[in-house]
């Protein structure tokens, strides 16, 4: 298994980006925080994963370890992935918390998408796995970093919704 480089994934964090889509209390501007050994080695794996989709020609099912998928996963699957890359998508996320409101509706349960948490479910295409690697290093927590950079939209997300 390749070596994920320790400069690839910050040492702390700032929650400025992330505190404008999430308005809880404790998640306001301003302050710096440091990634945990858990939060940095997660971060490492979904590097470590873009690497590989972006040395690829074919879109990369990413799953965390403690996905569950439902019933009617597999069945599904192929249809929004195909729906998706019809709507030159970079990555379909099939698991999320949104973050703000859709941007639009693309089809019959697909969206797409400017701020989603979570990363327990994905579809990556090489191209959107190559954006990502150009804005490396990951300087937040892996599913606030791929937020911010589809919600500035040099990566463009679909995600599946009601």
């Amino acid at each position: 298994m390749t070596e994920v480089p320790q400069h690839d994934v910050a040492q702390s964090w700032s929650t400025d980006r992330n505190s404008r889509y999430d308005g809880r209390a404790g998640y306001r501007e301003g302050f710096t925080l440091r990634m945990s050994p858990g939060e940095r080695g997660c971060a490492m794996s979904h590097v470590r994963a873009w690497r590989r989709t972006a040395a690829g020609n074919r879109p990369v099912l990413i799953l965390e370890d403690d996905a569950v998928p439902a019933k009617q996963f597999w069945k599904r699957l192929k249809r929004v992935v195909l729906a998706a890359a019809e709507q030159s998508a970079d990555a379909l996320y099939l698991g999320h918390i949104q973050g703000a409101p859709w941007r639009q509706r693309l089809a019959p349960g697909l969206y797409e998408a400017e701020y989603l948490w979570t990363t327990v479910a994905y579809v990556l295409w090489p191209q959107g796995a190559q954006k990502l690697l150009s804005v490396l290093p990951v300087d937040q927590p892996v599913d606030n970093f791929m937020a911010w950079q589809m919600s500035q939209r040099p990566w463009f997300v679909k995600s599946l919704g009601p």
